[in-house]
């Protein structure tokens, strides 16, 4: 919503190159915070090496796991996820519970 209202008040195109400014705000592209997009979202559920999800999320300050859409699916921790990858780094307390997938 935010990056919309900057797009709309500062008459700059959605981002796709140089990250544009407004008002001393930086309009960042949607990689950056949903690198991965809704219809591909099974792909965070997929094992991957820590070096391929590093490169993956590089450029990302968050990650979206579309939990009303992935809920109720029973994903368990303990793989090489992208969840694993992020929990253990970004989340340990939260990722140590066994299942914690369910916990919402």
């Amino acid at each position: 919503l935010l990056t919309q209202t900057l797009v709309d008040y500062c008459h700059i195109a959605r981002p796709t190159g140089p990250l544009p400014s407004c008002w001393n705000m930086t309009v960042l592209d949607n990689p950056s915070f949903y690198p991965v997009k809704a219809n591909q979202r099974a792909h965070l559920f997929t094992n991957q090496s820590d070096l391929q999800w590093g490169r993956e999320f590089r450029l990302s300050y968050s990650v979206h796991f579309f939990g009303q859409i992935t809920s109720g699916r029973k994903w368990k921790t303990g793989g090489q996820t992208a969840y694993d990858y992020l929990g253990k780094r970004f989340c340990p307390a939260t990722y140590g519970v066994q299942n914690n997938l369910d916990l919402f």
